[in-house]
């Protein structure tokens, strides 16, 4: 059985299983952020329902999301902060008070139980839990995959959130 976990801390063993998993499908770039342990933590307990999917104790896939203001959005999307000084920034000046976008950070699961809608519900979840904090939010995207794009799309058309996709 599949279970959905929001974590309040994740342990090493849980990062290094999910930057496998991370690893395996993920480039990186120049310009993309690097969320060591720490950062992680600080984000999960300053942002709630990120989350980790669990398959027979082990992590199948995670779900990041960074819910921050529009200035965070605008100049990333211009390109004058990196996606680390997006998360950065966040962490530091923006709370469950003041946020009006999300940014759809990443969501990934194993090859094998891709197709199965399993990243979509969870993800739609928990955009709706921040809908009822605010429910005027921007969604943003940077996909890698046009896969990625076709889920920030339909999310973004069943809650009626407006979405900018960063190519």
């Amino acid at each position: 059985m599949i279970k959905y976990k929001y974590p309040t801390k994740i342990n090493i063993k849980e990062d290094n299983q999910l930057n496998i998993i991370y690893n395996k499908y993920f480039k990186k770039t120049k310009q993309e952020a690097d969320l060591n342990l720490n950062k992680l933590n600080l984000l999960i307990n300053k942002f709630p329902k990120s989350e980790t999917i669990i398959y027979d104790k082990n992590p199948i896939g995670e779900i990041t999301i960074i819910p921050t203001n529009l200035k965070n959005m605008n100049l990333f999307l211009k390109e004058k902060i990196s996606e680390q000084e997006l998360i950065d920034n966040s962490i530091n000046k923006v709370n469950l008070k003041n946020f009006k976008c999300i940014y759809l950070c990443y969501f990934i699961i194993l090859k094998k139980y891709r197709r199965k809608k399993i990243i979509y519900k969870q993800l739609k979840k928990i955009v709706k839990y921040y809908i009822k904090i605010n429910p005027k939010i921007t969604l943003f995207v940077w996909p890698f995959s046009e896969v990625g794009e076709k889920i920030s799309k339909k999310l973004s058309n069943e809650l009626n959130l407006p979405i900018i996709i960063k190519k």
